[in-house]
């Protein structure tokens, strides 16, 4: 029966744990990584739901704007069979027509721009291209938060991925370097053999 104890490189938990503790704590920085990643897909569905619910919001105006620039035309036309307006009035409230038509397709452009977006973000992959719009629904109200910035600082870095994930690699840089300066030292040992 052979016994041998390092007695400088190698010896205590430190050196022998580093590896484990290592992990452990990359473990744990993975955890607080995909929970990051979480809120940011979740924060960039909310955003692209709201830019899509005010695209539409744009394409519906645009339409609006465009029948009434529609209405002046026609009117215009009018006042002109009539000799109440020149030629000139009526080319310009025509190209206010084509000018209205043109923020219409910009528009529409943008509402599908956005709806693609929004498709990747949630998942899906299938593109329509038919031109039907995705059915939104609007958002609740969101609901009243009392913030008290001396009762909410210590529970918002807790739950903070970034910061939890940054505590943890400070663990980690600290383990490796405790390791690295154990392993800096000679290598002597202590053995004993006992013969039976």
């Amino acid at each position: 029966l052979s016994i041998t104890q390092p007695l400088l490189r190698d010896f205590g938990f430190s050196a022998n744990l580093a590896n484990l503790r290592i992990a452990k704590a990359n473990r744990h920085i993975s955890k607080w990584q995909h929970r990051q990643t979480v809120i940011d897909v979740v924060t960039n569905v909310v955003f692209v739901f709201n830019n899509l619910q005010q695209a539409q919001d744009n394409l519906r105006i645009a339409h609006l704007s465009r029948d009434l620039a529609y209405q002046l035309f026609e009117d215009n036309q009018k006042r002109r069979k009539a000799d109440a307006i020149s030629d000139a009035d009526v080319t310009q409230a025509e190209a206010i027509v084509a000018n209205r038509e043109e923020a219409i397709i910009n528009a529409e452009r943008n509402v599908r721009n956005i709806e693609n977006q929004l498709r990747l973000l949630i998942g899906r992959t299938d593109f329509q291209s038919d031109g039907t719009d995705l059915a939104i629904v609007p958002l609740p109200p969101s609901p009243t938060v009392n913030v008290s910035a001396s009762e909410d600082y210590q529970p918002a870095l807790e739950a903070r991925p970034d910061y939890q994930a940054a505590r943890l690699g400070l663990n980690v840089n600290r383990f490796t370097h405790r390791y690295a300066r154990n392993q800096l030292l000679p290598r002597i040992g202590f053995a004993a053999f006992l013969i039976i």
